[in-house]
């Protein structure tokens, strides 16, 4: 299943908010807290399993700017700019990866880019 679904954000939802609905959801269900029942467990799995899939894609994207998910704002903001920059080269150029990067980008911007002109900090996982 779509790990955005089960979380109820979109997939452009910018990461503190999806943050924010992992731990309300977590919270919800919650085995400890809200009753051991089976139906609880399996939700509480789902909602851990759908973050953590977030999380890989996230660092995912990281990776396609040459970064690691620790990078600081200015150095995603830079790394952003310059493979932007890139991209529309390919663009330019008729290159096939061209749509596919320019999606990754579209969704770096919304996902992170988005956070630190927010936020003008970056928060940790």
């Amino acid at each position: 299943m779509n790990p955005y679904k089960i979380l109820d954000v979109r997939e452009n939802t910018p990461l503190h908010q999806i943050r924010a609905a992992y731990r309300n959801m977590s919270a919800k269900y919650h085995p400890d807290k809200n009753g051991d029942s089976e139906e609880n467990r399996l939700k509480f799995f789902e909602v851990n399993e759908a973050f953590k899939e977030i999380k890989i894609e996230v660092e995912d994207l990281y990776k396609f700017l040459g970064l690691d998910k620790d990078a600081d704002p200015q150095a995603v903001t830079a790394a952003y700019n310059k493979k932007q920059d890139e991209v529309r080269i390919k663009i330019k150029n008729k290159d096939p990866k061209a749509e596919k990067d320019a999606e990754k980008l579209r969704k770096i911007h919304n996902m992170v880019v988005s956070e630190f002109i927010e936020s003008h900090s970056h928060k940790e996982w």
